[in-house]
């Protein structure tokens, strides 16, 4: 604040005490002792006005002053983003102190928590949700959902629904017990009739790292993450790899089990996760122009709401077989007299074979193949020029040939 203004703030002090003389002194009058008396609480005082003109400043070239010792609500720190274009920008790395309660944890790959905001941005017109990240995994690992704590952290960037404070240090913590809470537990509906299993496991139990992005990718959506473990079901644990890797419900993740050989592919749609289980194409992971392009093994269904898992058919595909052909027979027919030789067609054994051939493997199935019924239906060719199809760079399957 420049000297004009505290001036015109001891002015306005001295207008509210309704004594004014010739010259602007005053006759000792109550306003101007109090404006006078202590430069630090004018200081203070007009600071603070200033925060509040500045606040509901939205000029672009204009930026707010803001307070780094308000413990802020989430609402009230989501407000900054409405008031102020570009208010990350302007304040990256400052420190912000945040005091809610914790709707989602994620303590394996990100080492966060979320909380939810009723401020809707006008920008993106959604409602803010705000993410503060940890460095260390032992600072959240007694945390969970529904406590209210205290934190401090740089202000690090602005997404379209997301607000991401870094570094941050647990200033307190409030921890709610969910049975002398008053609020009611959300319900758990019945399982569903066509359920064949349970999402309940937790994918803690079998990864660690951090699901990364799938080069060649144009949607920006696609990641993968992996583990080494044989013989497990990923649908189990389907649920709970949604809930820690899942950054946006259009994303799309590649789960490879490198010990069986296999590539999860695990999308979300309204309330339902899709899983789709593949035979791992070595190499995959390093390319969206190869991922999921094994044959498919299994297919289910999560529910989101409680777990229940469905398993889906996987359609058998037609495969294309050449009319049989016709050869020509011929028929002797000796008398004592004469030697009649006749000629008449019946069908045969066609001697024409179509192959089944898949198109992400480049590999060549007989019809009969137990395979053929895995692949994917944007995979799924015939042919019955073998040798054109070894000459394209196809190779026999392992399991008909």
């Amino acid at each position: 604040m420049n000297l004009k203004s505290k001036k015109i703030g001891v002015i306005i002090a001295a207008i509210v005490g309704g004594t004014i003389i010739a010259g602007g002194s005053c006759v000792g009058c109550v306003a101007c002792v109090a404006g006078m008396t202590s430069n630090s609480e004018s200081e203070t005082q007009t600071s603070e006005a200033a925060n509040e003109i500045n606040f509901e400043s939205n000029s672009e070239n204009s930026v707010m002053s803001v307070d780094t010792d308000k413990v802020y609500t989430v609402d009230d720190f989501c407000t900054l983003f409405n008031t102020e274009d570009d208010f990350a920008s302007n304040h990256s790395n400052t420190v912000f102190k945040i005091s809610a309660t914790i709707v989602e944890k994620k303590d394996i790959s990100y080492l966060s928590v979320n909380f939810d905001s009723r401020v809707k941005s006008v920008k993106w017109e959604n409602e803010y949700r705000l993410t503060c990240k940890f460095k260390d995994r032992d600072d959240i690992k007694d945390l969970k959902e529904g406590d209210k704590i205290t934190v401090s952290g740089k202000l690090f960037t602005f997404a379209t629904t997301g607000i991401v404070l870094n570094d941050c240090e647990l200033l307190s913590v409030e921890s709610i017990d969910a049975e002398s809470s008053d609020i009611e537990p959300e319900k758990i509906p019945e399982p569903r009739e066509t359920a064949s299993g349970k999402s309940d496991k937790s994918v803690e139990d079998i990864m660690t790292i951090e699901a990364v992005s799938v080069r060649n990718d144009k949607t920006g959506n696609w990641k993968y993450s992996g583990f080494s473990e044989s013989g497990l079901d990923i649908s189990e644990y389907a649920l709970s790899y949604y809930k820690e890797y899942f950054e946006a419900d259009d994303e799309i993740h590649a789960v490879i089990n490198f010990a069986d050989k296999t590539t999860a592919r695990i999308s979300c749609g309204g309330e339902m996760l899709f899983v789709t289980v593949y035979e791992y194409v070595d190499g995959e992971e390093h390319d969206a122009d190869l991922i999921f392009s094994g044959n498919i093994i299994s297919d289910y269904i999560v529910y989101t709401d409680n777990g229940d898992i469905e398993v889906v058919d996987i359609p058998q595909p037609e495969t294309v077989t050449a009319p049989p052909e016709t050869t020509p027979i011929t028929t002797v027919t000796t008398t004592a007299a004469t030697t009649t030789t006749s000629v008449t067609t019946a069908a045969t054994t066609p001697n024409v074979i179509t192959y089944v051939l898949n198109t992400g493997t480049k590999k060549i199935h007989r019809s009969s193949c137990r395979d053929v019924a895995k692949i994917a239906s944007h995979n799924y060719a015939t042919t019955t020029d073998f040798d054109k199809a070894l000459s394209d760079g196809y190779t026999t399957c392992g399991h008909c040939f």
